[in-house]
This record gives C-alpha cells, structure tokens and sequence, in this order.
C-alpha cells in the first residue's frame, strides 16, 4: 500500500541524501517513517524508523535519547526479525564500549556475530571487524590490529575509514613517518574527488564515515604536529562542533566533535 511505499522512500532517502550537517531532517524522517509503519501495519517499518532515530540520536550526541531509542528498538528485535536482532546486539556493543564496560563488550560482539552468522547481510564483517578494532583500541592492545587494518585497508580501497584508522594506528603507535604517509595517501586517493582545492578533506564529509574519517585523520595529523594539514581538517570539522561521531550505522561512537 501507499504507506508502505512511502516507508520505502524515505529509507532510501535517508541513505542516498546522508550529509552530516542535515541531522534535523534526519530526525524528522525517522518520526515520519515512524508514523507511515503505524499507519502500514509494518513491523519491518518501525523498527527501520528506530535505526534512523539510533543513528540520529548518537549523532546529535544525544544520549539520553539514544537510550531510549535503543530500549524501543530491542523491544521489536526481540520479536523476530534476524537482521534487527543483530543491529540491536550490535548496538549492545557499542553501548558497552561507551561506558567502558569491556568483558561485557566481548560478550556482546560474540553475541552479534552468531546472530551475524544466521543473517547474511553484506556488512556484518565490517561493523564486527570495527567494533573489535575499537575494543582492542580502548584496552591498549595495538600491536593486535595493524595487520587486520592493512587488510581492510587492501581489501576495501573505495572505503577511506580504513585508511584513517591506519593513520591515526601508526600515530598512537609512535610511528609517526608511516601516519605522515597514510594521511597523504587519503589526500592522493582524494585528489580525484570533487572536493574544494584547497581543502581536500573536504570530499570526506559526503560520505556516511566521513566524520569518522576525519576525526581519525586529525589524530594523526596532531601526532604528526603536521600544523597546514591540521588547519585545512580544523576548517572543515567547525561547523559541526558538538556533533557525535559514529561509524556505521552506529556501531562505533567516537564522541563528539570538540
């Protein structure tokens, strides 16, 4: 039916438009899909509409609401709904390595990957690979990870978040030559990207990790004490001071930009 129709819409919407700096109408989809579900009868639409919401909330750095929002969220999954079952023990994930709470996050990745296992969507490796990466990150295990993040940097070359992660790696490793590289490697790979010239970090932001991409390339950058690339990302992560910063459909929170 119509409203069913217009549910499909605004999810593709919601991933074809995504721009960092349209939080408001992101918000405002998620309460329109929302409303279209009710109306549709849709299980499979409300809880798309509470994706949307997580992912808005965790961006506003909203936390209190992204609570909420994952409460309402686990509450549906836990009716059926394999994929939305993941997405929620996901983000059991990501809500343990926020508070810390590592044993419990090793827990709930194990968790995420058996159901992993019975879903099938195309990018249940990436998001355990990445919630992996910042549980061994937070617990000073770095000397685990290069090797899985090279492969993910070779095996996802269209995929600029893997190179930053290396980037800003190598910088908390000490390795501050080979950060240097991997920076000016992303600002090549960005070279042929419709990006303003003089800023080429510009052409990160389109991109749903683009945030992410750039916070981990002003960590090393600030490593590097590289101060002209340091300025050119300054200038293009102000406008967006107190945003939260996710990979993935909020699988990964990195904070708020500061």
């Amino acid at each position: 039916g119509l409203p069913e129709a217009l549910c499909t819409v605004t999810a593709v919407r919601s991933l074809v438009a995504w721009q960092p700096d349209d939080l408001a109408a992101r918000r405002q989809q998620a309460e329109v899909m929302s409303d279209l579900a009710v109306r549709a009868g849709s299980r499979h639409f409300m809880l798309e509409s509470r994706r949307l919401r997580v992912a808005a909330m965790l961006d506003a750095g909203d936390l209190a609401a992204l609570d909420a929002a994952l409460a309402d969220h686990a509450a549906l999954a836990d009716e059926g709904f394999g994929v939305h079952r993941w997405r929620a023990a996901m983000w059991r994930t990501m809500r343990c390595l926020r508070d810390g709470q590592y044993t419990d996050a090793e827990r709930a990745i194990a968790a995420a990957q058996e159901l992993a296992r019975t879903v099938g969507h195309p990018d249940t490796f990436f998001w355990f690979a990445a919630q992996q990466l910042q549980l061994r990150w937070d617990q000073d295990r770095l000397d685990e990870l290069e090797g899985s993040v090279g492969s993910l940097v070779e095996s996802s070359p269209a995929m600029p978040l893997w190179r930053c992660v290396l980037a800003a790696l190598c910088a908390d490793l000490g390795r501050i030559d080979d950060a240097r590289q991997h920076v000016e490697r992303v600002v090549a790979d960005l070279a042929g990207v419709d990006a303003d010239g003089a800023n080429p970090f510009a052409a990160l932001l389109p991109c749903a990790e683009g945030l992410a991409s750039t916070i981990l390339l002003a960590d090393a950058v600030v490593a590097a004490a590289d101060r002209a690339r340091a300025e050119q990302l300054h200038h293009v992560l102000a406008p967006y001071a107190g945003h939260g910063v996710m990979a993935g459909p909020a699988v990964v929170f990195l904070g708020c930009v500061d």
